[in-house]
């Protein structure tokens, strides 16, 4: 249970980040994405998975795209996030 609540409220910090980013909001995106990494990393800790996995790899990715100011693809990756970890439930 607490794996598929964590992945579920990573789920929904991703799909804000990626909001944010659209709305060109980058620093938005971020601390979204950095609250989706938190919980997909709390997920890990409990449960392994590839699409976890790259789902947290793909977080990371947009916290570093969008802290570079490349906002569109920051959006891709926290989209491709939202793709793996809904994966997993």
């Amino acid at each position: 249970f607490a794996v598929s609540q964590h992945v579920a409220e990573a789920i929904i910090h991703a799909q804000a980040a990626v909001q944010q980013g659209q709305q060109g909001y980058p620093d938005a995106l971020v601390q979204h994405a950095q609250e989706a990494l938190k919980h997909a990393e709390m997920a890990q800790q409990d449960s392994k998975s590839p699409h976890l996995d790259e789902g947290i790899k793909d977080l990371r990715e947009a916290i570093t795209e969008a802290k570079n100011g490349y906002t569109n693809e920051a959006v891709e990756e926290a989209e491709e996030a939202i793709r793996h970890l809904s994966a997993i439930q």
